[in-house]
């Protein structure tokens, strides 16, 4: 008993005065003797001072004691990378799932473990010990992520495959019902997408839209090569093609269209690719889809043809790949409008100029 008390005088004055630590107020109560000892050992542990927070452990501390924002001492550890604390603290029985509170991080992100924020911080050592120990790899945080999301969003390969291995559920969903093997195909990781997809990551329209629309061609040739089927529609009509034809990928639009997909899929307002990809002025992309059999003539809701994006575009060359393909120069929009009114309406002299002789201008273009 003695012990204890010397130990407890000496790292009382370890406390931080913050949001997070004990302070000594005059007339109030003094905080219980448990409750210093958990926030001395807190202290140590942020710290990393390893052979203080031993001793406490050895003079029968409370391990999970938690301070102003949820965080422990196992937290901390795993927070700053500290092996041999994190080590300890797990030999010594700390609760390995406890979760900090929401204001700690973010509302949106908040509420994690220690094992979420070993992954955070790449110290696989710490992730391969809090797993070894029996932590919980499919616990989630706020807003439903996991540790094995949490891995793939930092891009941490081999902590992707240790949770894998230790059994992380690869399907489970946020609140926005994304999924790991999404955040995998955004951020165009293959070897992630590879390790997810081999663990029985269901593969779906969202993650080839997702890696369509960053221009992540490895990862779209991957969740091709996996059975994503490059033809379904998005909930907003759109598809992966769209997508990448609207954001000037070109080897990805290629890599789809090998794959089988529909140059002629509309969206509810009727639109194709070969509209999006003139509006957005990408030749090589018009050029590649008019190759796949894209048809120019299709008409919007609004009877807006694929040559009327382009004149609005401004670029001559995909007009005259347009005109080239046999689109037919005089039809109007809802409007009444043609696409040399459009073209006039930009002020645009040299799609004016190739609309208003389109057989010289697809002479020009053979």
């Amino acid at each position: 008993m003695k012990k204890i008390k010397i130990i407890l005088f000496g790292l009382v004055s370890l406390i931080s005065i913050n949001s997070g630590a004990i302070t000594a107020v005059e007339n109030t109560a003094a905080p219980s003797r448990d409750l210093i000892s958990g926030q001395s050992l807190i202290e140590a542990a942020k710290q990393g001072q390893l052979e203080q927070l031993q001793a406490l452990i050895d003079a029968g501390v409370k391990l999970n004691t938690q301070g102003a924002e949820g965080e422990t001492a196992l937290i901390l550890a795993a927070e700053n990378g500290y092996v041999d604390i994190v080590k300890t603290l797990t030999k010594a029985g700390a609760d390995l799932n406890i979760r900090d509170f929401a204001s700690r991080s973010s509302c949106f992100e908040g509420r994690r473990t220690a094992l979420m924020y070993a992954v955070l911080s790449g110290h696989t050592e710490n992730v391969k010990t809090l797993i070894a120990a029996g932590a919980d790899t499919n616990i989630k945080n706020n807003d439903g992520g996991t540790a094995l999301m949490y891995a793939v969003l930092s891009g941490h390969t081999e902590n992707v495959k240790t949770l894998i291995a230790a059994g992380a559920d690869t399907n489970i969903k946020t609140k926005m019902n994304e999924t790991a093997l999404m955040y995998a195909a955004g951020s165009g990781r293959t070897e992630n997408v590879k390790a997810l997809i081999a663990a029985g990551a269901d593969v779906n329209i969202q993650e080839l839209v997702e890696a369509a629309r960053r221009g992540r061609t490895r990862t779209v040739k991957a969740l091709i090569t996996a059975g994503a089927n490059p033809n379904v529609k998005t909930p907003y009509g759109d598809t992966a093609l769209m997508r990448e034809a609207c954001s000037g990928h070109t080897e990805s639009v290629k890599a789809l269209i090998a794959a089988g997909a529909n140059t002629n899929m509309q969206t509810m307002q009727n639109e194709t690719a070969l509209m999006w990809a003139a509006g957005s002025g990408h030749t090589e992309i018009v050029k590649a889809l008019i190759a796949a059999d894209a048809n120019p003539s299709i008409q919007t809701k609004m009877d807006e043809t694929a040559l009327m994006y382009a004149a609005r575009g401004g670029n001559p060359s995909i007009v005259k790949a347009l005109i080239s393909a046999g689109t037919d120069v005089n039809k109007q929009n809802a409007r009444g409008q043609t696409a040399l009114d459009i073209a006039k309406q930009k002020g645009n002299k040299d799609i004016i100029n190739l609309l208003s002789t389109p057989s010289s201008a697809k002479k020009a273009f053979k």
